[in-house]
């Protein structure tokens, strides 16, 4: 691969470093309204080579109209009509200089795989269909079943994967031949060749062929093209606990990765370990990395490799624990349809300002976020780094633009606050500033589109840039009813300034006279924010897990009163009795825990106060649910009048309360004791779940 970082003239400095590899594919006749994706995966000293689909390659009008980035491509390889691989690979001469998406060896890697799959997608589609305008999307989603499909005159079978696409989007028309990025390793596993689905459903589905097809399809395919596969994250970390010292790191790795170290790359420790994981990760010289490791210290690596490469112990694996891991594999799959597909968060800009020069490379500026992250992730944030969007590069000095969880960015600004000299040292952040979003004005917005446009052209504009919003207008709606609809979808999908710009360009004069569209931000407080980042549930989801916490507090009540009867009954020595009392309390303790984690089930696993509120009242309800029910329930069944029941037991608890602390003051240490265990129990639940 024939590539210098330093010769990369980033031009598009809003693009995500792998965006830059993702390129637009139509047509070298202008009639032909037919477009695609692709994406550049090899270099050589002529040109680049593009990996897209088959069937793009015959929509803009077959191998003699293909058009890559405005240039013309010559198609070298391209499957025949009906083959299920449907892949072409374009070479385009004179596209150099930019980043090659890795291909991943994931034949053996996602056989077996224990835990589910996650992965992005970055896809062109069409945003203006009038003036031919694409905008280039981001996806991200959950691999389902592997499939093997078979064309009807083709030889052998071919290896695929079902895509699940995640929360609020959809593939779409043009999406088509985009590469399918594993999140752990970096790597593409496959390339997108259909969508599936009807109505309101389709594009949640997907069909992506596996990236392994090529070596089978290919003859001339360059060696070591498909490598072997590492995920980073765990590299990086193990990186940061051998290396701590920045010397340390340059006796270790200059004489290997030379390109690394350069005077001219002013960055800190932590964001020069993300550019050497990265630096390696295009180059392909993992293997070296992880050797060096190897021979500096020989314990880490032996407790971190299983980690970091998934064969690791597949040779290890017996016939059972395959199958274990098959249905493991299924129970996630059935827990994330139930509970975690719908899941939303909410999102903040950040924009933070570096230490060094600008320009700088791409590399750079990723290795910078992927620090910023492992850095969250080490003071207790779950985030990776399909979570966050790169926005803008801004000149001058280095200032990086970026979108993230607000949780994520409420635990950034607080470590910034308690240390700043952390983040400076570490990571070369001077100062961190939240960008606030903006709010709009809706009834300006719903006067625009009422008398600025007549309803066919606000149906026009649905049909062409906004088309889940045409599907669910009926036929006679009034111009009210399809205006509310389009409002209500935009502010669903978060898409109000798209079509602001729209409708700027179609109409100018009606735009300007009905101005202003925006609201002053203004930061809640302290208060109000976290409520509002502390986590981003509905009602249903929230009532759903108070149900499941109960349901699992009560019932581990009941098991652990069982098991404490069994014991005290079968003995009558203090001393075991006294142990039979120290594991009923630790049980408690241990069922806050449990409490919590049956709470974040539904929750898709979002934390915050609200959800750490329910699990104490879970944890409470259980018990008390129990207690009625195993206790209060038969004596009120036989005394018949409630008043006198309740008066009755209330009178008989304080006269064997008192009675028993005569006769045995080690009673009330038993009842602190049981106390304490319900303490511990409920802040477990909520620690559990904040």
């Amino acid at each position: 691969m024939n590539w210098n970082l330093k010769n990369l003239d980033w031009e598009e400095p809003e693009k995500e470093f792998e965006e830059l590899s993702v390129v637009h594919i139509q047509s070298t006749d202008p009639k032909k309204t037919d477009f695609g994706s692709g994406f550049i995966f090899f270099e050589d000293e002529e040109g680049a080579y593009v990996l897209t689909c088959a069937h793009v390659v015959r929509d803009v009008g077959g191998i003699d109209q293909v058009k890559v980035e405005n240039r013309h491509a010559t198609v070298i390889y391209h499957s025949e009509n009906g083959y299920a691989d449907d892949l072409a690979i374009l070479k385009v001469e004179g596209l150099k200089n930019l980043p090659n998406l890795p291909l991943g060896n994931f034949r053996r890697e996602l056989s077996n795989r224990k835990f589910l799959t996650k992965f992005r997608i970055h896809a062109y589609s069409e945003f203006d269909s009038r003036n031919r305008i694409y905008s280039l999307d981001n996806l991200q989603g959950y691999l389902g079943d592997k499939k093997r499909l078979k064309g009807q005159n083709q030889p052998s079978k071919v290896d695929s994967w079902i895509l699940k696409i995640d929360q609020d989007h959809f593939l779409k028309p043009g999406n088509s031949g985009s590469p399918v990025i594993d999140t752990r390793s970096y790597n593409v596993l496959g390339i997108v060749t259909h969508l599936e689905g009807k109505g309101q459903n389709k594009g949640k589905v997907g069909i992506a062929v596996s990236i392994a097809t090529l070596e089978e399809v290919w003859e001339e395919i360059p060696p070591g093209l498909l490598r072997k596969v590492y995920y980073l994250e765990p590299l990086s970390e193990l990186l940061k606990t051998i290396f701590t010292t920045e010397d340390k790191l340059c006796n270790s790795f200059y004489p290997v990765f030379p390109e690394v170290f350069e005077p001219k790359l002013d960055i800190k420790i932590l964001v020069r370990i993300e550019y050497l994981v990265i630096y390696c990760h295009r180059h392909n010289e993992l293997d070296k990395l992880i050797d060096i490791i190897k021979n500096t210290s020989q314990k880490k690596y032996k407790k971190w490799i299983c980690k970091i490469d998934p064969s690791y112990k597949k040779k290890l694996l017996s016939k059972k624990t395959i199958i274990k891991h098959y249905y493991e594999s299924k129970i996630c799959v059935l827990i994330r349809g139930l509970f975690i597909k719908s899941s939303q968060t909410e999102n903040s800009r950040l924009e933070i300002e570096c230490l060094g020069d600008y320009p700088e490379s791409p590399e750079v500026t990723e290795a910078r976020i992927r620090a910023l992250l492992g850095h969250l992730r080490a003071n207790g944030e779950k985030i990776d780094r399909g979570q966050v969007k790169l926005i803008v590069v801004k000149k001058g000095s280095v200032k990086i633009e970026i979108e993230l969880p607000s949780e994520a960015l409420d635990k950034l600004i607080e470590l910034y606050e308690q240390d700043r000299s952390v983040l400076e040292r570490e990571l070369g952040i001077s100062y961190l500033t939240e960008i606030l979003k903006e709010r709009f004005k809706i009834k300006n917005i719903q006067a625009l589109l009422k008398q600025g446009f007549e309803t066919e052209e606000i149906l026009a504009i649905c049909n062409d840039n906004f088309s889940p919003v045409a599907e669910l207008i009926n036929p006679g709606s009034s111009k009210v009813e399809i205006i509310n609809s389009l409002i209500e979808y935009l502010r669903q999908k978060s898409q109000i300034q798209d079509f602001l710009s729209l409708a700027r360009k179609r109409k100018p004069q009606a735009y300007e006279k009905f101005r202003p569209y925006y609201k002053v931000p203004r930061r809640p407080s302290g208060r109000a924010r976290r409520r509002a980042n502390s986590t981003f549930q509905t009602r249903a989801r929230m009532v759903l897990a108070g149900v499941m916490g109960v349901g699992v507090s009560t019932l581990g009540y009941f098991a652990l009163f069982q098991l404490t009867q069994l014991l005290s009954s079968s003995t009558s020595n203090d001393v075991i009795l006294q142990i039979i009392g120290l594991v009923h309390g630790l049980g408690l303790i241990a069922l806050g825990d449990i409490t919590g984690q049956a709470v974040l089930i539904p929750t898709g696993g979002r934390r915050g106060n609200a959800v750490g509120r329910l699990a104490i009242f879970s944890y409470f309800a259980g018990l008390v649910i129990f207690f009625f029910w195993n206790f209060v329930m038969p004596q009120l069944l036989a005394v018949g009048n409630p008043f006198i029941f309740i008066l009755s037991s209330l009178i008989g608890f304080l006269l064997v309360f008192v009675g028993s602390f005569l006769n045995d003051p080690r009673t009330l240490l038993s009842l602190l004791s049981t106390g304490t265990s319900l303490g511990l129990g409920s802040y477990l639940a909520y620690q559990r779940t904040r």
